[in-house]
């Protein structure tokens, strides 16, 4: 379970577009074989660990662990729905996300 820090920068860096908005081209899991921090929430992923990795259309990658993976899967999807609510209702169409 993610405490309210860790969700707070994840999804801060999605609106920041620290972390790739788009939704992954591709999903990997599995158990992590070099240490390496997550880039959802900064901390180690441990050798041995589950981990993910997404990566874009555009072959750039992200390592997360699988809480951090999972919450932001989840809040760029409300993300991007909210923007296309707000486009939909003929708002403007760029940065949208507060």
């Amino acid at each position: 379970m993610l405490d309210d820090e860790k969700r707070h920068l994840i999804r801060d860096k999605l609106l920041r577009g620290v972390l790739p908005l788009t939704p992954p081209h591709k999903v990997y899991g599995g158990k992590c074989s070099r240490h390496h921090p997550c880039d959802g929430c900064n901390e180690p992923i441990g050798v041995g660990e589950y981990e993910l990795e997404t990566v874009t259309a555009e072959k750039v990658s992200s390592f997360y662990h699988l809480a951090c993976g999972h919450y932001a899967a989840e809040t760029r999807g409300r993300l991007l729905a909210q923007h296309l609510h707000t486009v939909e209702q003929g708002g403007f169409s760029e940065q949208s996300f507060s």
